[in-house]
């Protein structure tokens, strides 16, 4: 499955964050190029490819990774900074 640099970028803020469990808060997965103007568009799309869950609305909403999510981020590689929209091929 291809991934965004902005997906990757939000899925690694998602299994890399401080807190540990099946789901974090939403804000988890600003950082880096995943901004707050942008997250909502980062996370639907993750969504619609299955690769996260979400629960609730807005800042105090909930988003847990899928085995599929975690498999897409593992399978991933980056590719060069400036690129963000442009997909990420599998390996």
């Amino acid at each position: 499955m291809n991934l965004t640099n902005l997906e990757y970028a939000a899925l690694h803020n998602l299994l890399n964050s401080d807190y540990d469990g099946p789901a974090v808060w939403a804000w988890c997965a600003v950082g880096g190029s995943v901004t707050n103007g942008n997250v909502g568009g980062v996370v639907s799309s993750l969504s619609k490819k299955g690769l996260v869950f979400c629960e609730g609305r807005g800042r105090d909403a909930i988003i847990g990774v899928t085995d599929a999510g975690r498999a897409a981020y593992d399978g991933a590689r980056r590719v060069e900074p400036g690129f963000e929209n442009d997909p990420i091929p599998a390996e």
